[in-house]
């Protein structure tokens, strides 16, 4: 390593020794030392960007952001450029990941924290992460300054560190997200279709964007790109999927967020579109939730997610979503041996017995 490249390594590695470790030791990161590293690394990059703010919001934002989180969207894209280093032969394991490739993980992870913020206060949700939501701690006019900010910082971030292509892509990705809530908003949706493009907006496009960011901006060729948009695709969808299921069966002390949080905002999930015998009783089950007076939603909801569960709409998106990671699966043989690919392997594992 040249001197100038371990005064950068070096000036980092004590930004980490002042931030909180993002993962517990033995959790499910630090099977993979070099890159726990680098998202310590990324984690004092989101610290050092939210510093710069007045003590009420710099502590509610580095609360919400370090606060839980498996930080898979930054950890995709620093595997990507490890990816795209290994690719041309380069033996970087046992080095940090490139500073350009942590400060882009750093802008993903403010852009997916943003939109969480954002989700919140679309869906008047109680709580985060284990935690009260920020809206209900600071009111929803601050909690969406908050989320601009963080909006600001990615596109900072990229503007800074990004080719102008990926700003671009980013730029189109948030416009997706946009237009998929908006799309909700209008009315839900009824078919797998519609859900499938709803998804893609609203999460999808974003593991896209991480798994191939890092790659494409440190010289990954095209050979190794197609098949990690695939992967990306594969495993966004799967995510989705999963968030959906857990929605109706996750324990909300491992979730963070109480059961039923998405009929009761008005979202229609995959689940439920295969367990209803059409759009119509879809529609029905949306307008008995819409209409309720807002004591008797919950109960209504909650007969309804059993319906679901006994007609077998949870068993037959469980499937869906291991398919999704099956087809992530076959890629691997256009991917470069080593570590960046054992710990994506990993994630796709962890995936299938996924809880929270």
């Amino acid at each position: 390593m040249d001197s100038q490249a371990y005064v950068s390594v070096h000036r980092r590695t004590s930004i980490v020794n002042t931030v909180e470790s993002t993962t517990a030791p033995g959790s499910f990161w630090g099977q993979f030392p070099v890159l726990q590293h680098d998202l310590d690394l990324t984690d004092a990059e989101i610290a050092r960007n939210l510093d710069r703010q007045s003590l009420r919001i710099r502590e509610g934002l580095q609360d919400f952001v370090r606060g839980g989180g498996k930080r898979l969207r930054p950890a995709l894209v620093i595997i990507g450029a490890r990816m795209a280093a290994a690719s041309r032969g380069d033996g970087t394991d046992s080095h940090a990941a490139p500073e350009s490739a942590i400060r882009l993980a750093a802008g993903v992870e403010l852009l997916h924290a943003a939109t969480l913020i954002h989700d919140d206060i679309l869906d008047q949700a109680s709580h985060r992460r284990g935690r009260i939501a920020l809206h209900r701690q600071y009111g929803a006019h601050d909690a969406v300054l908050m989320g601009d900010f963080l909006f600001s910082l990615t596109f900072e971030l990229f503007a800074d560190h990004a080719s102008p292509e990926q700003a671009r892509v980013l730029a189109r990705g948030v416009s997706r997200m946009c237009e998929s809530e908006l799309r909700n908003a209008e009315a839900p949706a009824l078919t797998r279709r519609e859900y499938m493009r709803r998804i893609f907006g609203k999460t999808t496009a974003l593991f896209i964007l991480s798994l191939t960011l890092g790659a494409s901006e440190h010289g990954a060729p095209e050979a190794l790109l197609q098949p990690l948009r695939r992967i990306g695709y594969c495993l966004g969808t799967s995510f989705q999927i999963q968030d959906d299921i857990l929605d109706i069966t996750g324990d909300p002390k491992k979730t963070g967020k109480p059961v039923g949080g998405d009929l009761l905002a008005g979202t229609v999930t995959l689940p439920l579109i295969l367990a209803a015998e059409g759009p119509t009783e879809l529609a029905a089950w949306h307008r008995s939730v819409e209409s309720a007076p807002a004591r008797a939603r919950r109960q209504i909801v909650q007969t309804i997610l059993n319906d679901v569960r006994d007609r077998g709409g949870v068993d037959a998106a469980t499937r869906q979503a291991g398919a999704y990671l099956d087809r992530a699966r076959a890629e691997f043989a256009g991917l470069p041996a080593g570590m960046p690919a054992e710990a994506l392997r990993s994630v796709l594992d962890h995936l299938e017995l996924r809880q929270s």
